[in-house]
């Protein structure tokens, strides 16, 4: 809900979703990069800033076929330091990561601002999840208003 992108300052920002099928099934493996002013600073005197880049996407193992979210945050656009990357693992077991963007008033599967010159109004959010043991799969969602989209 934080993303943003200034389309009055010649398209400052990213807002990157695309879609994936995965390669063995019609499950989705999408990912989405953005632009948000959210960091929070944990290391003291690390230059860092207040605006970075996140990034969602799932990750297959090619042996086993086994899914992961993972969710990868650059805290200073302007260096390639290995400090200024932080992946984590966010869920194993994900069997989809599924995206879907508000074009008022329809869905659509992928979006770039910098060709629409905007954000979508909001993202919905699908995420399957394998079941562990007894457990039956899950299948999640959500959907996250992004209030910086121009309306």
């Amino acid at each position: 809900s934080a993303a943003y992108w200034f389309p009055e300052s010649g398209g400052q920002g990213r807002f990157e979703g695309t879609s994936h099928t995965a390669a063995t099934s019609d499950a989705r493996q999408d990912q989405l990069a953005w632009t948000t002013f959210a960091h929070r600073r944990y290391v003291e005197g690390r230059p860092e800033s207040d605006v970075s880049e996140v990034e969602y996407r799932m990750d297959v193992d090619a042996e086993s076929g086994a899914g992961t979210l993972v969710r990868r945050e650059r805290s200073n656009l302007l260096t390639d330091a290995s400090w200024a990357v932080a992946t984590d693992e966010v869920a194993d077991g994900v069997t989809e990561f599924k995206l879907r963007y508000l074009a008022d008033p329809d869905w659509v599967d992928a979006w770039d601002a910098a060709q629409r010159h905007r954000l979508p109004q909001a993202v919905e959010v699908t995420v399957g999840l394998a079941g562990i043991g007894a457990a039956p799969p899950e299948r999640l969602r959500t959907v996250v208003s992004l209030p910086l989209a121009v309306r």
